[in-house]
Formats: structure tokens, sequence, C-alpha cells
């Protein structure tokens, strides 16, 4: 399920901050504190007003004269210049969009979810878009506005499903978040092109499928041992219904552990180290068959822990830095491997962490990090960042004996960041932790919108 304005019509950004750009664009400036109760004066005076055959056009048009109005701008084009850039945008990005809606509605059922004016359908209509949705739900329609957990509902019981098996792809916290929340199923943020903290360490992916540096040579030139933890039970994905290890699960039709592997081997990396538990030996023939000319050692135990698997895949090919993923660390191939080469460049002593701005995790690890990359925390409540489950490990922690008491990974990562060590972020947009059946789904929506941009 999609919210609708600042979702699917722009790149996580809403329509009043979108508004407001526009007006400033044309000469209007002014401070946010003088521009916001003119835009939700607005936008609250469209509520429930406007037929429902009012057209896309029609609706921009009349929002943007309300804010106008509102202002007493002098001049009186305004309004009508700010509406005509702000439906040209719309309809570009709802176009750039619909290819991968149109891929998703062959797989998923499709619903939006909008706080909006009665008019939905046919904004959706104008757009070009509406065929491809089982379910459209206008706040002004149904009596009730996100983030009230009945509106959620109310999508739901229209495409038959239940709140696990649903995921909600929104841009607005407190709106779009906390309402998905409530219903139990998994919220996604729709995030805005921007960098965090002065821009990103690693630049969003490009469309090709192996990330390269002028001249055409990757720049990971360092030669790094690789490990993949996948010893993991799979617990809460058995429940929604795979029945197959973890390692099995598909993302668009390929396995989690291939998908690793490949990344693995895009980057240059090896050779491997892979440990799963005793329960998934069956994996180990598969991936021999699947990989034969890849040197991959093996190793089959069921640990009491993440920190004593970790141990485990460290301690494989001794000497130098080691590249470490978990199996269920799922991310486009081209933003693994320009991962490897920012992570290959921090100092040889350093630990470096990829971390994201995708919250796809009941408990994330948060992480806080400064301008320069270096980390300042891990696990406290500070930074829109959280640990993405892919780590280089210099050489002295991959010999280094961890204090007693640490029964997790994510409590050795704490440890390690307050020990004073060398730690370092680097930032990949889209990371998705695979636990749950939802998170299967988001992951299978940015594997299918790779495939159709």
């Amino acid at each position: 399920m999609f919210d609708f304005g600042g979702t699917l019509d722009a790149d996580g950004l809403p329509w009043k901050e979108r508004v407001y750009r526009l007006f400033r664009d044309e000469g209007a400036v002014m401070a946010p504190d003088r521009f916001d109760p003119a835009f939700y004066a607005a936008d609250d005076a469209l509520v429930g007003t406007l037929p429902v055959t009012t057209s896309f056009r029609a609706t921009v048009e009349r929002l943007a004269a309300g804010v106008a109005a509102t202002l007493e701008l002098p001049d009186p084009d305004i309004a009508a210049r700010v509406a005509g850039r702000f439906l040209s945008d719309s309809l570009r990005t709802l176009d750039g969009n619909t290819p991968l809606l149109r891929e998703l509605s062959r797989r998923y059922r499709l619903g939006i979810v909008s706080n909006f004016y009665g008019n939905l359908a046919q904004v959706c209509e104008d757009a070009g878009i509406r065929q491809l949705f089982g379910v459209l739900v206008d706040s002004a329609e149904v009596g009730c506005t996100k983030p009230a957990p009945r509106i959620f509902q109310h999508a739901l019981d229209a495409l038959g499903v239940s709140a696990a098996k649903a995921t909600f792809v929104g841009d607005s916290l407190p709106r779009d978040m906390a309402g998905a929340r409530a219903r139990r199923h998994a919220p996604h943020l729709a995030r805005r092109r921007r960098g965090v903290r002065g821009g990103s360490v690693l630049p969003r992916r490009s469309t090709d499928s192996l990330a390269s540096r002028a001249g055409g040579d990757s720049a990971v030139s360092a030669s790094f041992a690789g490990g993949i933890i996948a010893a993991g039970e799979g617990s809460r994905l058995r429940q929604g219904g795979f029945a197959m290890p973890k390692p099995m699960v598909p993302i668009a039709g390929v396995p989690l552990i291939e998908s690793t592997i490949r990344n693995l081997r895009a980057a240059r990396v090896g050779p491997l180290a892979i440990i799963m538990n005793e329960q998934e030996r069956e994996c180990v023939d598969w991936i021999r068959a699947r990989f034969p000319d890849l040197d991959i050692d093996f190793i089959v135990k069921t640990t009491r822990s993440s920190l004593e698997s970790f141990g485990e895949v460290i301690r494989r090919h001794p000497g130098g830095r080691m590249l470490v993923s978990t199996v269920d660390a799922w991310c486009v191939e081209s933003d693994f491997v320009r991962f490897v080469e920012a992570a290959a460049r921090r100092p040889i002593d350093a630990t470096v962490l990829a971390v994201t701005p995708l919250v796809a995790d009941e408990k994330p690890l948060r992480v806080a990090m400064a301008a320069d990359g270096r980390i300042e925390d891990v696990g406290g409540d500070a930074g829109d960042l959280v640990t993405a489950g892919m780590y280089l490990v210099p050489e002295a922690v991959r010999t280094l004996t961890p204090p007693a008491g640490l029964g997790r990974l994510r409590d050795f990562l704490k440890w390690l960041a307050r020990s004073g060590a060398p730690l370092y972020g680097e930032i990949i947009e889209q990371v998705v932790d695979v636990d749950r059946a939802d998170d299967v789904a988001l992951a299978e929506t940015l594997a299918l919108a790779g495939r159709v941009s």
C-alpha cells in the first residue's frame, strides 16, 4: 500500500514543502512560520468540498490560489505559475513510477491510503495509475485520517489481506509510519534524494551493474577475504510462510545466499568463509553446485549467538582485513560494490560499518555519525542511520578477544564504538534486513525497481 501525495508523485517531499519551494522560486520569499498557516488553511478548505470529478489540475490550481489569497500576494499570476510547475513535476514523477507500479501490480495487490480531498480516484485517473490499484482509500470519503489505524484497516479489508502480510510506503513519519505500525504491518519511508549530515559518503546507485571508476578499473585494489553469516534460524520468515532455510529465501527469484555471494564476487572479495547452522547442511551442496569456481570454506555449526557466528567467520582466512556480510542484509549489487570501494579507502586499522537511512527493522541499531564518516556512537537513541549488516573488519579486531558478557554482535559493536577503536560508517541508501515476510516484499520492490528503471 502507498501514500499518494509526496510518495507516488514526488521523491519523498510532502506537498506543503513542494508548494513552499515553488512560491519561493517565483519570488514569494517568506519564513515557514508565515507560509505554513496559509498552506494549512488552503488545504483544509478543500477537504470534502471538491466534487469527486475534480481533476488533478483543478485541485492543484485551487490549492495554490488559496495559499496565494491567504498570503495576500501582489502578483496576480503567481498561483497559476506555481500550480503549473507543481502539476508538471508531479506528472513527470508519476510517469517515472508507473513502470514499477505496473510490475508490482502483477505480483501483489496494491492500494493507496491518502489524506485527500474526496477526489483521489479522479486524480489517479488523470495520472494514469487508477487501474493499477485494487483500492483507493480517500480520507474525505471514509471519515477518518492517517495516522488513525482505522483508515489502514479499511484498505486491508478491501484488499483481503492481513496486516502481517502488508507493507505501507509513505513520506510522513507521524502520519504514515505511526499509523502503519499501529496496524502491525511494516511501514517504509519514501526518502527524498538528499545526503545525511552534509551528504552521503556513497553516491546513489548508478545504472551500471558493477560500479567502476574512470578508466574502467574497480576502485577495490585491496584484497579482502570475505565472510557470510548465515546461521540464523529464520523463525519469523517461517511464520510468514517461507518453509525453506533462510539462506534460500528468494528475493525476486534469487536466494538470499546467492545474492550475497554475487555481491562479494562483484566486489572481488575472496576467498570466502560461510557459516550455516546444522539444519542447513543441504544449502552447502547447493552453493557448491551453484558456484563451483569459488574458494569457499564452509562452517556448519549451530551457534548460540550472532557474535559467536561472527567470531567463527573472522577467524578463517587469517591476515589482513575481512569483509563480512549477514545473509539477510539485502541490497542491489552496485550499491554493495560501492560500499566496498568506499570502505577500502578508510584507514587500514578502522572497522567500517555499512549504515542506511532505511529503517526496516523492529529493533534497529542506531548510529550517530559525524560529517567525516566517523561513528561517534552505536546503540543510542540519536541518529537517523542504522547498521546494515555489512562490516569491513581490520586484522586487529579479527584477532581481538571480546570482553566476557557480550551476548550478541550488536553488543560487540556498541562496545567497540565506546572503546575508542577507529570506527567509520559508509552509507547505502537502501538495505533491507530480511527477517519477515514484509521485508521480502520490500526487497522485491527494490529489486524490481532496479530492473524497470
